[in-house]
């Protein structure tokens, strides 16, 4: 495959029929792919521009497969989730710039997830979690009034009906 190059001279892809590695103009790696019958297959990894790493994940004949992680240019865990065939599965976390967890999605199946989150303190705000298979429940922190605003819903089988 061919190769490309900035118009400085300096490499911006290097390929080979199962990997891609690009480049910043400076030379320091940018992106590093590999592939399986002209597929994203295996783990991919994404540097910033100062060499810390920016994105790991893996792909499994192009779809995510297993952890995707995300990070800040100092090196801290923004984002966390499992995929399984493209799918998100399990537990999706989301940090602030200083590491600290300010989201959780707990996906149940492709319809239905539990999310909380919480605000710059560490305070629980916001919690959206199935009792069981069909009775949902959301509560907000409103804090002007101080108080929980709540919700209650039903999963008739194709969405969610507030009660």
């Amino acid at each position: 495959m061919d190769d490309l190059f900035y118009q400085n001279g300096a490499v911006y892809r290097k390929t080979s029929e199962t990997h891609k590695k690009y480049f910043y103009e400076d030379g320091t790696v940018k992106t590093v792919e590999t592939y399986l019958d002209g597929h994203l297959h295996g783990q991919t990894l994404l540097y910033w521009p100062n060499g810390e790493l920016k994105r790991k994940c893996t792909f499994v004949k192009g779809m995510r497969d297993g952890v995707d992680q995300m990070y800040s240019e100092e090196g801290v865990l923004l984002d966390e989730g499992s995929y399984k065939l493209g799918k998100a599965i399990e537990y999706h976390r989301r940090y602030n710039q200083v590491g600290k967890l300010i989201e959780e999605i707990e996906y149940l199946d492709e319809s239905r997830f539990n999310l909380r989150s919480w605000d710059e303190t560490g305070e629980l705000c916001v919690e959206a979690i199935w009792t069981d298979s069909k009775t949902y429940h959301e509560r907000v922190w409103d804090r002007f009034q101080k108080i929980w605003i709540e919700k209650r819903g039903i999963w008739d089988g194709k969405k969610l009906v507030y009660l």
